[in-house]
């Protein structure tokens, strides 16, 4: 997923390049990238595999915990799969499930959001509506949204403060 943050960058550094205000006589409209995408020709949204969407709807996140959970930051979910092996008390239980409730949420309406967002951005290219300022507005409502999804990351950090 963190490639599809990656390929908004790098699609809003090179618009000023391929930008055509006459879509109809640009001399790309009929070439598509098919060679480097061809996997994601027939996706209802291109930027987002099934994979992609189906982690956004479970709210399993982005990948951005995993330099957190690789050097000693569990998140809510481990750390409650771990219960009988790090003696979890009832009360710490509680607590976790709690946080992890929260965090859960929050990745499930974020997630959705951002799908939604995605959809808009590939109706609008796929219908030759885009423009510049629809451009800038929704690939900074999704970079937004995938930034609050640092939600799994900021729970590990006030977990292990306590």
């Amino acid at each position: 997923m963190k490639r599809n943050l990656y390929t908004l960058l790098i699609l809003l550094g090179s618009m000023p390049l391929f930008a055509q205000k006459d879509h109809a006589n640009c001399p790309m409209k009929d070439k598509k990238a098919e060679a480097s995408y061809t996997d994601r020709v027939s996706l209802e949204i291109k930027s987002l595999r099934p994979d992609d969407i189906d982690q956004y709807r479970k709210g399993t996140g982005m990948g951005l915990a995993i330099p957190a959970e690789l050097n000693g930051y569990p998140g809510p979910r481990h750390v409650l799969d771990l219960a009988v092996e790090v003696a979890l008390t009832d009360e710490q239980k509680t607590k976790m499930k709690s946080v992890y409730s929260q965090m859960h949420t929050k990745a499930v309406r974020l997630g959705e959001e951002i799908i939604a967002l995605e959809t808009t951005l590939d109706a609008a290219f796929a219908g030759g509506t885009m423009n510049d300022a629809t451009l800038a507005k929704l690939t900074s409502e999704i970079a937004v949204r995938q930034a609050g999804c640092d939600t799994h990351t900021s729970k590990r950090i006030s977990r292990r403060r306590q």
